[in-house]
């Protein structure tokens, strides 16, 4: 991975090739994202969204069409089996007749957890090309921190880990990037 540092920009430029593969970019983008809490009452979140070629947009979507609905089960599954067990513990002693519902009911969740695990990996090795070309997409630039300009750093910082060096090097010198170590 090749580190680029910029300042925290209102606006990025972006160089008109795919970030993932570096043919001539399409119409749609691969937005990344990090999001970061200071204190009890501040939160910031930074979105960038690099040019990608319709072929991989195209892997992108397809993958993430058949994975949202069961990544989303499982978030939810998860949070009910929380408070399922939670509540069979707290009311373990005070309701023993809620003991039963209450196992057979978080077996359920578990049950169902596995089930929705299983299908995600089941999708992920179905075609081990296109998972390949999945991943690829997905690792071709990382949003590894940021600070918001302050007081203190005017400018702020922006840290990006690419996977291509020519498109890490563009990037860094259309945004007032550098390349630390070099």
């Amino acid at each position: 991975m090749i580190r680029v540092l910029t300042a925290y920009l209102e606006k990025y430029s972006y160089p008109a090739k795919c970030v993932s593969c570096g043919q001539p970019a399409g119409s749609r983008n691969l937005t990344i994202s990090k999001s970061k809490s200071s204190g009890k009452y501040q939160h910031k979140s930074l979105y960038m969204s690099f040019p990608i070629c319709d072929t991989d947009a195209d892997i992108q979507e397809s993958f993430d069409k058949r994975l949202k609905p069961l990544n989303m089960t499982n978030s939810i599954v998860s949070l009910a089996f929380i408070v399922v067990v939670g509540l069979v513990l707290r009311f373990l002693n005070d309701q023993p007749n809620l003991k039963t519902p209450g196992i057979i009911l978080a077996a359920l969740l578990v049950i169902i957890f596995i089930v929705t695990t299983f299908f995600r990996m089941r999708i992920m090795n179905e075609d081990k090309e296109k998972t390949a070309a999945y991943k690829k997409v997905l690792g071709s630039v990382k949003l590894a921190g940021f600070a918001a300009p302050s007081l203190v750093n005017k400018k702020g910082v922006v840290k990006l880990d690419f996977e291509d060096a020519g498109y890490a090097n563009e990037f860094a010198q259309m945004n007032e990037g550098v390349l630390p170590g070099k």
